[in-house]
């Protein structure tokens, strides 16, 4: 839980440095709601949260949350990759996986296109000519807080911290796995 709030606080350091004494407690709230609530519900928590601490927007606060899914999609997709290369898996698995594959690699494109300037222009112009005046400007509103939220990513030194944080958070959920199959001194191995 302190991993992902440390990580927490790296994607919103660009948009406002928060120290983990408000951190911790909110993300340890939005993680016990996710458990608590169907659907993931509880995803949404955190940003509220967040947006009612803090000068922080909820589009921007949500979009660090979309990173760290997609983040856990990407970090689940390696190890299926590593574990469908040890064992036999059913083809319909396989097939499954690369569905989720290109969908997650069709987001990540439209994340990356959204975040340009000039994409960022051309939506613009498209919510004002489909959308009436009140409604364009909140839209346009909302998709600018969303992509402030992801400006973690445009610095590498982040971006680094962001992805080891996250390789440490799976590694702890590995390694609690494991410690687990030991004290029920069940010998699955390691792929397990």
């Amino acid at each position: 839980q302190i991993l992902r709030s440390l990580r927490w606080g790296v994607l919103l350091q660009p948009i406002e440095p928060l120290s983990q004494r408000l951190l911790f407690p909110l993300t340890s709230i939005g993680f016990m709601l996710i458990v608590l609530l169907p659907a993931r519900l509880g995803e949404i928590a955190r940003p509220y949260l967040l947006q009612q601490n803090t000068r922080i927007s909820f589009g921007s606060a949500t979009a660090t949350v979309v990173l760290e899914r997609i983040l856990a999609a990407i970090f689940i997709l390696c190890l299926f990759a590593v574990s469908i290369s040890f064992i036999d898996v059913p083809k319909w698995i396989i097939d499954f996986a690369k569905v989720f594959t290109l969908i997650l690699l069709l987001i990540i494109g439209l994340l990356i296109m959204g975040s340009l300037t000039k994409t960022q222009r051309t939506m613009n112009k498209i919510i004002e000519a489909v959308l009436p005046v009140r409604f364009a400007a909140l839209a346009k509103r909302i998709i600018e807080t969303f992509y402030s939220g992801m400006s973690a990513l445009g610095k590498k030194r982040h971006t680094l911290t962001i992805i080891m944080l996250s390789a440490l958070i799976w590694g702890a959920l590995i390694l609690t796995n494991w410690l687990l199959f030991r004290a029920l001194d069940m010998n699955l191995g390691y792929l397990a």
